[in-house]
């Protein structure tokens, strides 16, 4: 509904004491055929190993600022390595570094989303809010989490703070156009959805749901206009649009 990151299996929920542990790595030995040795995966694949182990290393001698660099480069290898996401954001609690901290755990709660793993999202993701109270966006991915939990009181509520911290958040205003349309109370989702097109005109998924929301109260003419311009913006997504427009296929918001 509002970002899209890599689906992975994550490992553990981030833990935020003091006495967090990090994530050990032992399936992350790289065998490489001696034909294959050379190519740039192999590379990769040895290189973020080497750093993940360094940072383990660091992280057992207790310095903490070693290990945060070790787990960085292992991510700028691989940014899909979320081992070193994990292990990045716990080295950084002991740094005291709290806003890096709630980024990892950020993007980690995305993966559990996108996993479907709605109760460890919304576990993260509260912790992230106590961290950074006044991150926009992670009221806006706390709303996702609770939205497909169907909890959509909690949803709306956390919707609305994104947008109460950054008026300008379109992730605010196109959940909350969502979670009012999943509670089919369309005039609202309407409302939401224009709302995040004066802050994006260019959202081809806001002006595909604001069609779909158009069609669901029989306001063809609404949804043909959208139709109009996301052709120029998203033609794919318009060819879906028309179809919508002129079938009778359930109508099914875009994320």
């Amino acid at each position: 509904m509002f970002k899209v990151v890599p689906s992975l299996v994550l490992l553990l929920i981030l833990s935020l004491s003091v006495t967090a542990q990090i994530q050990k790595t032992p399936n992350n030995r790289v065998y490489v055929d001696e034909d294959y040795e050379y190519t740039e995966l192999a590379r990769r694949n040895r290189n973020v190993k080497e750093q993940l182990d360094r940072g383990m290393r660091f992280y057992k001698a207790r310095d903490y600022k070693a290990a945060a660099d070790a787990f960085a480069s292992a991510m700028n290898w691989d940014p899909a390595v979320f081992d070193a996401h994990f292990n990045l954001g716990v080295t950084r609690l002991y740094l005291a570094d709290y806003r890096g901290a709630v980024a990892a755990s950020y993007y980690l709660a995305w993966s559990y989303l996108d996993e479907q793993q709605f109760p460890k999202a919304i576990e993260m993701l509260d912790e992230c809010a106590r961290l950074e109270p006044t991150n926009a966006l992670v009221y806006a991915a706390l709303a996702e989490g609770y939205y497909h939990e169907k909890r959509y009181k909690e949803a709306l509520s956390n919707a609305q703070k994104a947008v109460d911290i950054n008026p300008k958040s379109l992730a605010g205003y196109a959940g909350l156009g969502h979670i009012y349309f999943g509670m089919k109370k369309l005039k609202e989702a309407k409302q939401n959805f224009q709302k995040a097109l004066t802050i994006e005109p260019e959202s081809a998924t806001a002006r595909y749901n604001l069609a779909l929301t158009c069609l669901a109260m029989n306001q063809k003419d609404c949804a043909r206009e959208q139709y109009a311009i996301l052709k120029h913006v998203e033609p794919d997504l318009s060819s879906q649009l028309l179809a919508q427009i002129y079938g009778s296929k359930l109508l099914r918001l875009m994320k």
